[in-house]
């Protein structure tokens, strides 16, 4: 998969019979060559049962799907390589809006031993933004887990939590929490508009 999961440094590939040490060469090459990056897990000193290892990333979903053989309409029916290469696409298009952002935006992953994750963590100070990544048209209240888990560690540090979506509508889920679709990655806001409107979960807006 070219989402690469989370690797332990210690370990072994017997199935391609490469070592650790052969397998991290080979990671190293290809991220000088911008083919992968590297997300660094978030943790504190607070969490004990949090896992310290990064996350790799392919650097181009377009590439990644040419390598994969995979069509739009293949990807439609492949929902679990949609979702990861989803996400992949969704990291690297806040990195690439970071460039431009006037502060220095730090980003993150979350994930423990107990099964709670965050796809993005965005940072930018001493505030957190935590966004998770849905490839459907529809949020539930457990997509929230691992950010409410997050929310809990950070504290006061925890400025919102996202869940990007395939939908329409923001949708609030409590107190700092939304759901928003992926389009607001690359939406334009006309001159003179107002914020957009969340909605109720049914598609009523919020008066």
């Amino acid at each position: 998969m070219l989402r690469f999961r989370i690797i332990p440094q210690k370990s072994t590939f017997p199935a391609y019979d490469i070592i650790a040490q052969d397998a991290s060469n080979v990671l190293t090459l290809i991220e000088r060559l911008f083919l992968v990056e590297y997300l660094p897990p978030w943790f504190n000193n607070r969490a004990k049962r949090l896992i310290k290892s990064p996350k790799l990333h392919f650097g181009d979903t377009g590439l990644a799907c040419n390598l994969l053989h995979c069509s739009a309409a293949e990807l439609y029916e492949q929902r679990a390589i949609l979702g990861q290469l989803l996400e992949t696409f969704v990291f690297d298009e806040l990195e690439r809006q970071a460039t431009a952002h006037a502060e220095r935006l730090a980003f993150h992953h979350l994930r423990d031993k107990d099964g709670y994750e965050v796809d993005v963590i965005v940072q930018r100070g001493s505030r957190y933004v935590d966004i998770e990544v849905k490839a459907a048209n529809s949020v539930h209240e457990g997509d929230f887990r691992g950010i409410k888990r997050l929310r809990e560690l950070l504290g006061s540090q925890f400025h919102a939590g996202i869940v990007l979506y395939d939908g329409e509508h923001v949708l609030p889920f409590g107190d700092q929490l939304l759901a928003v679709p992926l389009s607001a990655l690359w939406a334009r806001k006309s001159k003179g508009a107002g914020k957009r409107k969340p909605v109720t979960r049914r598609g009523t807006p919020v008066s």
